[in-house]
């Protein structure tokens, strides 16, 4: 199995926490819905929290309007791997659980 910066990057904030990009993760996922009803959605119907769990950010606008990328906590990536039914989506789940035994095995 790749390791884990070559499956989903991510990265850390200044206050140490791990952070993903949500359109990456919706893409490895391979998720027949576009990006934007996807991520809307989740957070609307699993009650994640902006400044918490996710971070909207303005992208440059492609000559249309601006688009909304998300930034999303690690855990926050976990709830969205696990939801995905399909082959992609177990083979995120067993990568967040192998990335935290990683982490475990560090501390």
């Amino acid at each position: 199995m790749p390791n884990s910066r070559e499956l989903i990057p991510n990265q850390k904030r200044e206050d140490s926490e791990q952070w993903v990009d949500a359109r990456t993760l919706h893409k490895f996922l391979e998720v027949g819905r576009d990006f934007s009803n996807w991520i809307k959605d989740y957070i609307s119907d699993f009650g994640f929290i902006e400044g918490r769990d996710f971070t909207p950010i303005l992208a440059k606008s492609q000559g249309g309007r601006q688009a909304i990328e998300y930034s999303i906590s690690l855990d926050m990536a976990k709830h969205l791997a696990m939801l995905q039914r399909s082959e992609k989506g177990m083979q995120a789940r067993q990568y967040f659980i192998n990335a935290e035994k990683q982490l475990r095995q560090l501390q």
